[in-house]
């Protein structure tokens, strides 16, 4: 395995490690399987998901998160397996979620999957200027909201970034998530703070590095997205 050149800002993803890096992966799955953090019978609960989340690209980002620091990537490690299984995310990627109210939801609360931008990465919008509060929690609850947003994360893995790898022809492992701020006001952030800052340590601890923002005050360019339809 050739060492990644210095400068590589893929460094530490799959393909670009160093030796020192690729060592360490190779110690911390050793570890995480001697503990029991990986389970013995990863196999079963692979094809229970449909996804392997024990692979090399998941221990990465991991790794990643915490600087190549192996006690602490196994920390957030071990600190989310212990979510998953009061979370129930194992049974949200199994069986999915019922959630009904989400066409209605999404009137008063937009968020949405729209193309690709130019590295390939599936584009996530929230639109927080069509926030209504009111209408939105007369439909649904923020627990729900929290559940059908881990079974999106979870069919985010399994679906969408393998299928976007496929059509750009390479690894794609995060999104592009946009915050679209077009006639929002602060009280719009006040509004749904809780939800936010839920789903914010969600995303930042349990599903790590498969995630990068922009906020924008309106979406006045295409040049960042590339039709596929």
């Amino acid at each position: 395995m050739s060492a990644p050149a210095a400068n590589d800002p893929l460094s530490g993803h799959p393909g670009h490690l160093s030796e020192s890096q690729q060592a360490t992966l190779t110690k911390f799955r050793e570890e995480l399987t001697a503990e029991g953090s990986i389970p013995a019978n990863r196999d079963e609960v692979v094809a229970k998901l449909g996804y392997d989340r024990f692979d090399d690209q998941t221990l990465l980002r991991f790794l990643r998160a915490r600087k190549f620091d192996i006690p602490k990537a196994k920390l957030m490690w071990n600190n989310n397996e212990k979510w998953r299984k009061e979370f129930g995310a194992d049974d949200l990627a199994a069986n999915g979620y019922d959630y009904p109210e989400q066409r209605e939801v999404n009137k008063y609360y937009p968020q949405f999957y729209h193309k690709t931008d130019k590295d390939g990465r599936p584009i996530y919008i929230e639109q927080l200027g069509k926030l209504d509060i009111s209408k939105l929690y007369a439909l649904t609850t923020q627990d729900r909201q929290l559940h059908h947003l881990v079974h999106e994360y979870e069919k985010f893995l399994k679906s969408r970034l393998p299928a976007c790898s496929k059509e750009a022809g390479q690894l794609v492992e995060t999104s592009c998530t946009i915050l679209d701020l077009y006639n929002a006001g602060i009280s719009s952030f006040y509004k749904v703070k809780d939800y936010v800052g839920a789903a914010s340590s969600i995303g930042q601890n349990n599903y790590v590095r498969v995630t990068s923002y922009s906020t924008l005050n309106e979406i006045t360019s295409n040049e960042v997205i590339r039709d596929k339809e």
